[in-house]
């Protein structure tokens, strides 16, 4: 399993969970340690690969997925809770996906919200910027250690 199969299954999952036209960077190397998360969302793969996925946005983005996704706008500790149910949807829809297509087995780990804060403890990571149509824009990263 190649971390490029991770990525395409992770992209593939937000384009199915969030059912909007979604545009999709090229991956770029990034120093995790100058990363200042708005809002944003840590998750884990464990089992036949292991990997950390890191969603970051604005709460103003992950509102409005709200809205998409549940048909109201959240705000504070429901939006805190969103985000956090938002990076379970993505990661453990890649897992399904990565099961199906590529035979690997997956389990996610329960997620890290971050808001307003830099994440430490990893060395780099695999950006990829996302925009959503008529939602705003995203990054997703694969973050090693």
């Amino acid at each position: 399993m190649s971390t490029a199969n991770l990525i395409n299954c992770v992209l593939k999952a937000v384009s199915q969970v969030t059912q909007v036209e979604c545009q999709f960077s090229k991956p770029s190397l990034c120093d995790t340690n100058q990363i200042f998360i708005k809002s944003g969302v840590l998750v884990s793969l464990t089992g036949d690969f292991n990997g950390n996925i890191l969603i970051t946005s604005t709460s103003e983005v992950f509102s409005i997925l709200s809205d998409k996704i549940y048909g109201m706008r959240l705000e504070n500790d429901m939006l805190h809770s969103f985000t956090g149910e938002f990076g379970n949807m993505i990661m453990g829809h890649a897992s399904s996906i990565l099961a199906s297509d590529h035979q690997t087995k997956t389990d996610i780990t329960p997620p890290v919200v971050f808001s307003d804060s830099n994440i430490h403890g990893y060395k780099q990571g695999l950006a990829i910027d996302i925009h959503l149509a008529g939602i705003g824009d995203m990054v997703i990263i694969l973050v090693m250690k």
